[in-house]
């Protein structure tokens, strides 16, 4: 940000994500702080930015005013603590880092399966009875260690072990199978690359190819609002060093062909 003590700093991603409490949310409880697999404090920031010219375009529209938009990363970030920043703010008490764990839903996480990991959501009750279902146990949903939410929070140390035991008798795709009739969510673990080139994100179209001028036609990843009237799309790869400078020049800043030689040979562009 612009003002308080420690505006001079320098704002790097690793750097707000270490200060903004998010790593000491992340990673396990026996293990040291982690940062997330992508940049997440540069790309949330961009993208608050984003809204905030919005905001000020729509402003504008109804006031006819400009006005500037600041964002600072460290409030971004501060802003996405959501429900675990909100937690201190109302009890004093710190959230520490818990793996994959939820705080108050159970089973709300990870688990290995016979060839892989997979993530599981039951978030209710009723959700529960259809999981105990589909694995077979449908007993659990009646034990009254599990039989409601907080009794399931209460008693994680126990039925999480239990739950991992049974989901490594069969590999990830079965239990895919029977959570899905269920209608449990769950999903598979992907490798980067299982992701993107999944049957899902292909159908969607969601992976675009584009011609590159050295490295020829290459993938990427489209924009991922979709706008049903007005579509948008991905003009073209990242440009070469000094790709459009002659355009940006003349076409936009109005300097001519000749000032442009000018300018080159004078080693200014």
């Amino acid at each position: 940000g612009e003002s308080g003590p420690e505006a001079g700093r320098p704002g790097y991603d690793l750097i707000v994500q270490g200060e903004s409490g998010l790593m000491d949310l992340t990673g396990f409880p026996d293990g040291p702080p982690v940062k997330t697999g992508n940049s997440i404090a540069d790309l949330a920031a961009g993208t608050m930015a984003a809204h905030g010219i919005v905001l000020a375009l729509f402003a504008r529209e109804r006031t006819g005013a400009g006005q500037k938009v600041e964002v600072a990363m460290l409030e971004v970030m501060a802003s996405l603590l959501t429900y675990q920043g909100q937690a201190y703010l109302s009890t004093g008490v710190s959230p520490r880092r818990k793996g994959n764990e939820h705080p108050s839903i159970v089973p709300y996480e990870v688990f290995e399966a016979a060839d892989g990991y997979l993530t599981i959501g039951v978030a209710n009750s009723s959700l529960w009875t259809r999981f105990c279902q589909a694995l077979g146990r449908p007993e659990l949903a009646k034990d009254s260690r599990f039989d409601t939410e907080a009794r399931r929070v209460e008693h994680r140390a126990t039925l999480v072990p239990l739950l991992g035991q049974i989901f490594a008798t069969a590999p990830v795709a079965t239990w895919l199978e029977r959570l899905g009739q269920a209608g449990v969510p769950a999903g598979k673990i992907k490798s980067v690359g299982e992701a993107l080139d999944s049957e899902h994100l292909r159908a969607r179209g969601a992976i675009v190819p584009v011609t590159h001028p050295t490295a020829g036609t290459m993938r990427m990843v489209g924009p991922p609002i979709r706008l049903h009237a007005t579509p948008g799309e991905v003009a073209g790869p990242a440009p070469l060093l000094g790709e459009h400078t002659e355009e940006i020049l003349t076409k936009l800043l109005g300097y001519s062909s000749a000032e442009v030689t000018g300018l080159r040979a004078a080693g200014v562009v």
